[in-house]
């Protein structure tokens, strides 16, 4: 007697699958292809989300550079001629020249208190986009920024108004004079 059965069952089942359907193998458990087809898909999906974001991000990067490269040099000659107009402003009011002014650069300017000769410079770097004003206990850097969707400069992470700008450098020089 063996051991062996004389006969030998194999039963066979075919099975029509989609995509989206498990292959099963011959022990019913899913096939390597199957068993991470869906994760798969959710890898890419979440790859393609990052790169759309990512992709969107540098646009408006790029979009936002464009902006301040376009509107920072004409802000700033905007800022430089309110300065110059309001130390003409401030002279003719006292009905002598109490500050000076001197622009001996397009990216400059520079005001002295007659009296004191104490100099005060606001300087606009192309390079950086920012605004540097310069008076004793009183430095200043406002930085070129697109606050939704619009050119401003900011200081301390807070929007300032052109003539503003002007104004408080212009106030830090007007303290100066005794």
């Amino acid at each position: 007697m063996s051991i062996f059965p004389s006969r030998l069952t194999l039963e066979i089942t075919l099975q029509i699958h989609s995509n989206s359907d498990p292959i099963l193998d011959a022990e019913g458990r899913m096939n390597d292809e199957s068993r991470w087809r869906d994760w798969a898909s959710n890898a890419k999906s979440q790859i393609q989300k990052r790169r759309d974001e990512d992709q969107k991000k540098s646009d408006l990067f790029v979009a936002e550079q464009d902006l301040k490269k376009a509107h920072a040099p004409k802000v700033w000659a905007s800022i430089r001629k309110d300065i110059e107009d309001m130390c003409r402003a401030l002279n003719a009011e006292m009905g002598r020249e109490v500050i000076a002014s001197e622009s001996p650069k397009m990216n400059e300017v520079k005001l002295r208190a007659v009296d004191s000769g104490v100099a005060s410079i606001a300087t606009f770097d192309p390079s950086t986009m920012q605004i540097e004003t310069s008076a004793p206990g009183a430095p200043n850097i406002y930085t070129a920024s697109v606050s939704n969707g619009q050119f401003v400069f900011k200081l301390a992470d807070r929007p300032v108004q052109p003539h503003e700008i002007a104004k408080r450098f212009l106030d830090s020089v007007v303290n100066l004079i005794r």
